[in-house]
C-alpha cells in the first residue's frame, strides 16, 4: 500500500420535542429554529458576484441566537461547482463558526473555489441540531462544547428544520469566468508530493522538470504543451478544463496504468495540468482509489486533501471510479507491488 504524504421555500416538519426525564418525565421543551435570526449575509442576498474559476469566494453569515453555538448550523446552499460539489447539484455546505462579537451576534464563514466557469446561485439557511432524548434516560440537558465545536450533538439534513434567508430577497448570483492568468498558480512552479516518487503540480513545474529532477511527466491538459528532454518519460492525456467536464473511463485507465508503470520503474513522476488542481487532481484521486481498494471515494479525497487541500474532482468521477475499480473486501487480484512506504507495510498489489 502506498501511503499518502501527511501534509427558495421548502416544507419542513414540525420540530421535535426534547423529552426531559426523571422528575420531569412528562415535560417537553421545544427548540425552534425561528429563534435563530439571520442578521446579515456577505455577499448580500440578491447581489451579482463576478469571480474567476479557482479564485477564492468567501461567504459570511451573521446570526443572533440565545442557543449554544454548538447547536446552531449555518449553511451556504448553492449549485456552485467546488471541490465538495463537483457535480454542481444544489446542496448545503456548513459554514464554520468564527467568533462571537461584542453585540452578541455570531459569525459563520467559509471560503470556496469555483471549479468551473458558469452562472450559479446561492442562499443561506440555518438550523438547530436535533438532540434525541430517550425516555429511559435518567436526566437530560443541552450541553455546549468549545465555541464552534459539535460536542456530543449529531444530526443529518433530514433531521433538522431549516430556516431560509428568503426574507433577504432573491438568491445571490455567482458568475464564474475561466481562470485568470493572474492567479497564484501562474506565478511559478507549484509541486506537492503525494506518495514516494509521485507528485502533483502545475504547468510551470512541468516546464522546469529538469531543474526539479523529474524522470516522468503526465500531462493531463488539452491546451498545454511541454517539450520534455529526451531522457524524461512523457505522456499526454488531453482532458478538458473545468469540473463540469467528465473524464472518460478509458482516460482513467490509461492514466492509472501509466503512473503505475512509472512508479514500478522507480521514476520520480509529476502529474500536471495548467493549474495542478482539477484534471491532475482527478487523476491522482483515480490512482489513489485504485491503489487503495479498501478506501471509499471520500476517504481517498480526505487523504489527498491532507497533502494538497485545493485539488478537486471532476463531475461524475466517483461514479466512474466505482465502476472501473469496484470496492472489494480484499485487495484486488491484479495487485502485485510489495514493500514499505513511509514506514508502513504495503499491501500486495
Amino acid at each position: 500500500m502506498r501511503k499518502v504524504r501527511s501534509a427558495g421555500s421548502t416544507h419542513s416538519p414540525q420540530p421535535r420535542s426534547l423529552v426531559k426525564t426523571g422528575k420531569e418525565d412528562k415535560t417537553t421543551s421545544l427548540m425552534s429554529v425561528q429563534e435563530v435570526e439571520l442578521v446579515a449575509v456577505d455577499p448580500p442576498m440578491g447581489s451579482d458576484n463576478h469571480i474567476f474559476a479557482l479564485e477564492p469566494f468567501t461567504v459570511r453569515a451573521t446570526l443572533r441566537t440565545s442557543y449554544p453555538i454548538n447547536l446552531v448550523r449555518a449553511q451556504f446552499y448553492t449549485n456552485l461547482q467546488h471541490k465538495l460539489n463537483p457535480d454542481g447539484q444544489w446542496q448545503g455546505v456548513d459554514l464554520t463558526f468564527v467568533k462571537k462579537q461584542e453585540d452578541g451576534t455570531s459569525i459563520f464563514q467559509s471560503t470556496f473555489l469555483g471549479t468551473s466557469a458558469g452562472d450559479f446561485e446561492y442562499t443561506i439557511r440555518m438550523a438547530l441540531r436535533r438532540i434525541l432524548m430517550h425516555t429511559r434516560a435518567k436526566s437530560s440537558s443541552i450541553s455546549s462544547s468549545a465555541p464552534g465545536g459539535i460536542g456530543p450533538v449529531t444530526s443529518t439534513d433530514d433531521e433538522v428544520e431549516w430556516k431560509w434567508a428568503s426574507n433577504f430577497g432573491q438568491n445571490g448570483k455567482i458568475h464564474v469566468s475561466p481562470p485568470s492568468e493572474d492567479l497564484p498558480w501562474t506565478k511559478g512552479p507549484q509541486v506537492a508530493e503525494v506518495l514516494h516518487n509521485l507528485y502533483i503540480g502545475n504547468l510551470s513545474a512541468a516546464s522546469q522538470c529538469k531543474e526539479l529532477h523529474f524522470d516522468a511527466l503526465l500531462n493531463c491538459s488539452r491546451e498545454c504543451e511541454v517539450v520534455a528532454p529526451p531522457n524524461i518519460h512523457y505522456h499526454k492525456i488531453p482532458l478538458a478544463d473545468g469540473a463540469n467536464n467528465t473524464i472518460r473511463e478509458n482516460d482513467i485507465r490509461d492514466a492509472v496504468a501509466w503512473v503505475e508503470q512509472r512508479l514500478d520503474q522507480g521514476a520520480k513522476t509529476l502529474v500536471f495540468c495548467r493549474a495542478g488542481l482539477g484534471r491532475s487532481g482527478s487523476v491522482l484521486i483515480s490512482y489513489l482509489f485504485y491503489a487503495h481498494p479498501e478506501w471509499t471515494f471520500q476517504q481517498t479525497l480526505d487523504e489527498l486533501w491532507k497533502v494538497k487541500s485545493d485539488v478537486y474532482p471532476h463531475k461524475d468521477l466517483q461514479n466512474t471510479l466505482e465502476k472501473v475499480f469496484p470496492r472489494v473486501l480484499k485487495p484486488a487480484p491484479l495487485l502485485h507491488r510489495t514493500g514499505s512506504v513511509n514506514g508502513m507495510a504495503s499491501i500486495k498489489f
